[in-house]
């Protein structure tokens, strides 16, 4: 890694300017709840990812050419960076859909940072050769922070802020939910959720049961509105608007487009809390597709063997499960739900719902302080590292054999391992 100091990042700021590269500064943040703002140690995300880029273009294992993959609302850039040379198994890895969740941002970016530093030519141990099997074999494309409008309005506004910063003018209109009709007058109104904007379609899951959630399908919980066609439900106490129409955001189109052309064989959409790995579509057993089930399992079986440093047990840093559908809510036009539609033979596809694992420290999203960040990364980096490996294989290997073949003439063979593993037990 490129250092020891983790801190959370800031789209950028003017006082970044003339800095070194990977300084942090201290910006004016909104604290929780209310009052004047409080300087913060933060680190530059345009900065930090322009170094990155330069380091990863001098080992041969990043692309110069990619630096976003589109504008958000306000014409901020998505950051990206491409890492890897294996075009036919191309992974994205994304963060911060919804503004106030920071540490999605946070598991994106040093998952990128590890890969590009970690990297060496020639490797001289199993973990060097395990990374640069990784990037010889796979395209990895990171954009961090897919919400950089909202970003920026949790820093300087409103700290718990969901969704973009987009204002759209909206006529008049009702919907009906259940025996009752919700109206809402014309008006502008301000901030749709990202990840309820995809255009799902309702379409079969794989295994033929119960259909996705097409985009502006209301979804419910314990009596709340988890997706809402309602745009006055972008107010700060509920903000789950999805939006006019589907896809109607340009973040939300930024990603789309990345998807459809690039035909992602494995998806991570990084949000926070709840310390769940979550499965694609609706069913409550799981996605319906009996591999990208096993890998996320896996995913998780990894994250068990983690360990916080040589010194520590091997006892999991905080306990992960592998979940979905209805737990912890039902949503309509989601990321991970349209990526899953979009690419052929059912891809593994996850949105893992890191640390806190519950509100009961006041934690939850922008909330977590900057000490749980190292151990959330640590806990969630070798699941990440199997699902990128797991692209590059089609199903599960039913049988394993340590034998060598047995012909005329013998045909030496080789044995491979699970995809997900061989990342059992990693540490940085």
């Amino acid at each position: 890694m490129l250092r020891t100091t983790f801190l959370y990042h800031v789209f950028d700021d003017a006082v970044f300017n003339g800095r070194a590269p990977l300084a942090s500064a201290s910006i004016p943040v909104m604290p929780l709840g209310s009052g004047a703002k409080i300087p913060r140690l933060m680190y530059s995300l345009r900065g930090d990812m322009a170094k990155l880029r330069q380091i990863g273009v001098q080992k041969g294992i990043v692309d110069a050419g990619v630096t976003e993959v589109g504008k958000s609302a306000e014409g901020r850039d998505l950051l990206a960076l491409k890492l890897g040379k294996g075009a036919s198994h191309k992974v994205l890895v994304l963060g911060c859909h919804h503004a106030r969740e920071w540490i999605s941002v946070e598991m994106a970016y040093y998952i990128a940072e590890y890969l590009i530093t970690a990297y060496v030519d020639p490797p001289t141990n199993d973990k060097e050769k395990r990374i640069k099997h990784l990037l010889m074999n796979r395209e990895i494309w990171f954009v961090p922070m897919v919400n950089p409008d909202g970003h920026v309005r949790t820093i300087s506004h409103e700290r718990m802020w969901r969704q973009n910063n987009h204002t759209h003018a909206v006529p008049a209109g009702s919907v009906k939910r259940g025996v009752k009709t919700v109206s809402w007058l014309a008006g502008s109104y301000t901030g749709v959720d990202i990840n309820r904007n995809y255009a799902v379609q309702a379409s079969a899951t794989p295994s033929g049961g119960k259909s996705f959630l097409a985009w502006g399908t209301e979804t419910f919980s314990g009596g709340s509105v988890m997706t809402s066609r309602n745009p006055q439900d972008s107010d700060v106490l509920h903000q789950v608007w999805c939006g006019p129409s589907a896809a109607s955001e340009p973040e939300t189109n930024a990603i789309q487009a990345l998807i459809q052309k690039h035909s992602f064989r494995s998806t991570i959409s990084f949000h926070n809390y709840g310390e769940q790995w979550l499965w694609p579509g609706p069913l409550t057993t799981g996605s319906g597709d009996g591999y990208v089930d096993w890998v996320g399992r896996g995913a998780v079986k990894v994250m068990a063997t983690v360990q916080n440093g040589p010194a520590q047990p091997p006892a999991q840093l905080h306990g992960y499960t592998f979940t979905g559908g209805p737990n912890p809510y039902l949503t309509s036009g989601d990321m991970i739900d349209f990526v899953y539609q979009s690419v052929p033979a059912w891809r593994p596809a996850f949105t893992p719902e890191v640390r806190p694992a519950d509100d009961s420290k006041g934690w939850e999203f922008s909330g977590l302080p900057e000490s749980e960040i190292e151990n959330c990364f640590k806990e969630n980096l070798g699941a990440t590292l199997a699902v990128i490996n797991c692209a590059g294989h089609d199903a599960k290997a039913e049988l394993q054999s340590l034998n060598t073949a047995t012909g005329l003439p013998p045909q030496r063979c080789q044995f491979v391992r699970h995809c997900w593993e061989v990342f059992s037990g990693w540490t940085v």
